[in-house]
């Protein structure tokens, strides 16, 4: 079975592919990622980062590519942002249901 990294490359997995736990084949995380970070870069991260914490990098940066294909200058940021203020209108909200019933 290859890896998405492998599949990008029209290759093949070796034996000991330590991308095909983090990009399985069918998944377009790997494309997405490397859309907004070079490929050097994500290799480089994660040739640095601890086996535990792999999975976890793995998911910020494909949590943070998507809020990029949905903001381009923002990103996660902009998406943080928008809860917080979402967050921020719940206890007026719910002041007025309350007020609504009473």
């Amino acid at each position: 079975m290859n890896c998405a990294y492998n599949v990008y490359h029209l290759r093949t997995c070796s034996e000991n592919c330590s991308m095909r736990k983090l990009f399985p084949a069918c998944s377009s995380d790997y494309r997405k990622i490397v859309n907004h970070y070079s490929e050097f870069y994500v290799k480089e991260l994660l040739k640095r980062i601890p086996e535990q914490h792999k999975v976890a990098c793995v998911t910020s940066l494909v949590f943070d590519a998507n809020a990029r294909a949905l903001d381009e200058v923002n990103g996660a940021l902009g998406y943080i942002l928008r809860l917080s203020k979402g967050i921020s209108k719940i206890p007026a909200k719910y002041q007025l249901i309350i007020q609504l019933h009473a």
